[in-house]
């Protein structure tokens, strides 16, 4: 079964009336969660952007309050959730500097658990493939902010700057 590219679907989409197009998006909505979820941040939470890295930023708290972190094995777990969600919730908005932001305060939140993740590879490298998508989303920055977003790092993880040295 072939796929229509976007400009045919946008094509058709502007043939369809008002009603229909209503129908087509709840349709989309009911058929997948994130489809739910990309289309409530289009509709309610778009226009505020530093509502919603609040409310991300409240989530991300909340994952890290129900941490077990008696063993590795289940501050792994809950990291990769959290980072999973992360990652989800920054790929609605457009606005690097939001990227950005959400990813250092997710790195921030692991500093108390220092010394477990000292002792778990697989934690390191979670941590290192946050630390590369914030470097190549902070490549896409102009310089003046891109220097902004390093000192911040810097000085809100050091600790984590150091490891991005070795990496």
């Amino acid at each position: 079964m072939d796929i229509s590219s976007l400009q045919q679907i946008k094509k058709e989409l502007e043939k369809v009336d008002h009603k229909q197009m209503i129908q087509y998006c709840l349709k989309l909505a009911s058929y997948k969660r994130d489809n739910k979820l990309y289309l409530n941040y289009l509709l309610f939470e778009s226009e505020n952007e530093i509502a919603y890295k609040e409310k991300i930023q409240s989530e991300i708290l909340k994952q890290f309050e129900d941490i077990n972190d008696s063993t590795v094995y289940y501050l792994k777990k809950r990291i990769r959730k959290t980072k999973q969600l992360l990652y989800k919730y920054v790929t609605f908005t457009e606005q690097m500097e939001t990227h950005l932001e959400l990813y250092i305060f997710f790195l921030k939140q692991l500093h108390p658990y220092a010394q477990q993740i000292e002792s778990s590879k697989q934690i390191q490298s979670m941590i290192l493939t946050v630390i590369r998508s914030f470097e190549k989303k902070l490549s896409k920055l102009h310089e003046d902010l891109q220097y902004d977003f390093r000192q911040l790092f810097m000085h809100e993880l050091p600790n984590l700057s150091q490891l991005l040295a070795q990496s």
